[in-house]
């Protein structure tokens, strides 16, 4: 593969660190150069695409199109405008990546990609911290409401769910000297808490988890190591209370300093309340949302549509705060349930044991995680990074289900065989029609 396509690929995932709405639309960087790659991809014949992915976006247009046409205007007196388009557009962007992830991971370049989605995070986040203690020189256009860091990213959660999934990456890659993934790790850890984001803090706790759970698999045989961890556990709870006194204490002394970490105390001081309360009222869009959802169970309110209905029936234009309700208030319930369903089943694949030592499908599995976590707090479903890490993950699983012998796996994606169902589970759109 010439190094021009690697520089490419490369530098458009080193882009995904940028963000901007312009017209209704989340723009990015990386948008013309995942274009330049699907041509690269065409031009090189390993432009591929999963089938049922295709169908399964096919099917969402089609079901969510006729409701916004027909059926949101009888219920809710609401009628498909150009925020109809703007959503098509983004469900096709979002189709475009996962199509561009699944030909990464198929050159085998997706680590490199990865590697540098994490070292333009870290950069940025560098950037936020040596701006913190040096007077505060960056834009205002990198700070949300004049203080909560956001970088190159529309929002501030949104940068922190990023900068989470960056370190899902950094933690494992041995590629980077152990100095350098530790001050990665340190300096979007930092950027995380100069975000504000309480929703950050608790996709880093979830990352934390999984790692250690992952850990815990991987040291089955270490009695010492289980020893350890069962004594952690128990000396956390004997001392909760008295720890979290004393860190609801630090942070209470270091808002004076830092006016961010005034918005995440409540995780400690009052965690139920998070959810309402220091600017948030995820609570209240929630409940439109599943509202939304009662009215109209089985085909949702359509395309573009959302916040219009939510205004007609709350009288407040706002999106869910939460993907999975985001998602099923504008697909409909069996669409939402189906897609999620099929999300779940493809983690456990990515978790089964007997491909527990395939490194890069766990850490990109961790970083759809971690997108996942955030997604009960934001709604993601236009996170184009996302989308990326789902298509490399896509690949990485079907195909190795069926390549456990260390051959190259790319002539195997073609098998009819790959496919629970008996039909090809991918198809070549460089070589004519039907599977290759």
């Amino acid at each position: 593969m010439p190094k021009a396509i690697l520089v490419v690929i490369c530098t458009m995932a080193l882009l995904l660190n940028h963000s901007a709405r312009v017209a209704g639309l989340n723009l990015s960087l990386a948008d013309p150069l995942m274009a330049l790659v699907l041509l690269l991809l065409a031009a090189m014949r390993q432009l591929i695409i999963p089938v049922f992915v295709l169908l399964f976006f096919f099917l969402v247009v089609v079901v969510s199109g006729i409701t916004a046409m027909f059926v949101t205007p009888g219920l809710f007196g609401v009628y498909p405008d150009l925020s109809t388009l703007s959503d098509l557009v983004k469900l096709v962007v979002a189709l475009l990546y996962i199509i561009c992830g699944v030909g990464i991971a198929r050159l085998g370049v997706h680590i490199s990609a990865l590697r540098w989605y994490a070292i333009g995070a870290s950069l940025v986040a560098l950037l936020s911290v040596v701006a913190e203690f040096g007077g505060r020189f960056l834009p205002d256009s990198m700070y949300y409401a004049g203080f909560r860091f956001r970088g190159f990213m529309v929002d501030p959660n949104y940068w922190a769910v990023l900068a989470a999934s960056a370190i899902a990456f950094v933690i494992w890659d041995r590629g980077l000297r152990k100095w350098a993934r530790f001050g990665m790790v340190l300096c979007l850890m930092a950027s995380i808490l100069l975000s504000g984001s309480k929703t950050g803090l608790i996709t880093l706790a979830v990352l934390a988890v999984v790692l250690i759970f992952e850990r815990m698999r991987r040291s089955e045989g270490s009695v010492g190591f289980n020893v350890f961890l069962l004594m952690a556990v128990v000396a956390l709870a004997l001392l909760w209370q008295p720890i979290m006194t004393v860190v609801a204490q630090a942070i209470s002394e270091g808002s004076t300093t830092f006016p961010q970490l005034s918005r995440i105390s409540i995780l400690v001081e009052d965690p139920s309340g998070a959810i309402s309360e220091s600017g948030s009222a995820r609570g209240d869009a929630w409940g439109s949302g599943l509202a939304m959802i009662g009215t109209s169970p089985w085909v949702g309110v359509g395309l573009g549509t959302y916040q219009a209905v939510n205004e007609a029936m709350f009288g407040e234009a706002t999106v869910a705060h939460n993907t999975y309700i985001q998602i099923a208030a504008e697909w409909g319930l069996p669409l939402g349930v189906l897609f999620f369903g099929w999300l779940a089943s493809l983690l456990l694949r990515a978790s089964m044991r007997e491909r527990s030592t395939v490194g890069d499908i766990l850490v990109v599995r961790n970083m759809v995680i971690t997108f996942l976590a955030g997604s009960f707090s934001l709604s993601l479903n236009n996170a184009r990074m996302f989308w990326l890490f789902l298509g490399i993950l896509i690949f990485l699983v079907l195909d190795r289900a069926r390549n456990s012998t260390g051959a190259d796996p790319s002539h195997r994606l073609f098998e009819p065989a790959l496919s629970d169902g008996g039909a090809p589970a991918f198809r070549d759109l460089s070589r004519g029609s039907g599977p290759a």
